[in-house]
């Protein structure tokens, strides 16, 4: 039985991804958007035997989502009622935001809060990184690791035979990542770090995450704004890792 005051949901459709956890009246949400004349629609697609996980998304994200349920075919969305000018100049990518959910006068409130826009980006060129390590992984299932930083996000899946990661970077010119809060630097130990052992932590005040110099290199090294990427190996060859980026962070309204 879900804990509806603590909830963390994954979602993968065929062309993109969406990750949410709440707790209490506060969620955090890593969605996609595709502008749409005067919207910037979610246009999350998925078959009807994923209700069950649109329903968990939907108990998170009462009050911005709505989905529709057409012919077997699920349609989610949850970036359409956002104030169209956090978006900026972007017109497809993720943006990550909270939603804090306040009652006043017995009258719910939705505060909004911005904190990242990608926009995607075609055409860059992808790098093949020769690393030594051992990656100790065996699953018949299909496995997803979400997590979401104070400003961006790390989530990665595997199966089988691949493994995936996208993640963001506040500031590759210093192999920078973000901060990470106390709840998921344990889920980046616990299951990050044994398919990925290409980051460094330094824990003090604050959380923050960097990738290792070793792994990096300079392939970034003038990349100092935000940037996504999508970095994959086969379990057969976990030595021979491809990066390459697919947004770059733009300018939003907060």
């Amino acid at each position: 039985m879900l804990n509806k005051s603590n909830i963390t949901q994954a979602i993968i459709s065929s062309k993109n991804f969406i990750l949410a956890k709440n707790i209490n009246n506060f969620s955090n949400i890593i969605a996609p958007f595709e502008k749409q004349k005067d919207k910037f629609i979610s246009n999350i697609v998925l078959p009807i035997n994923q209700l069950h996980r649109i329903n968990t998304l939907y108990e998170i994200l009462p009050n911005i989502s709505q989905y529709t349920v057409i012919d077997n075919i699920i349609k989610f969305d949850c970036t359409s009622c956002l104030p169209i000018d956090i978006f900026g100049d972007a017109t497809e990518g993720y943006i990550h935001f909270n939603s804090i959910k306040q009652t006043k006068k017995e009258k719910v409130e939705i505060e909004i809060d911005p904190k990242i826009v990608f926009q995607n980006i075609d055409g860059e060129e992808l790098f093949t990184i020769t690393r030594d390590h051992k990656i100790k992984f065996k699953s018949d299932f299909f496995k997803v690791f979400p997590i979401i930083l104070k400003s961006g996000f790390i989530f990665s899946t595997a199966n089988k035979s691949n493994v995936q990661l996208f993640i963001s970077a506040l500031d590759l010119s210093k192999r920078y990542i973000g901060e990470c809060s106390k709840y998921e630097i344990t889920n980046v130990i616990q299951y990050i770090l044994p398919l990925w052992p290409i980051f460094d932590i330094h824990i003090s005040n604050t959380i923050q995450i960097s990738f290792s110099e070793d792994f990096i290199q300079d392939l970034y090294k003038n990349e100092d704004k935000p940037i996504l990427l999508y970095i994959d190996y086969n379990l057969e060859k976990p030595k021979e890792i491809t990066i390459v980026k697919i947004g770059n962070g733009i300018g939003i309204s907060i």
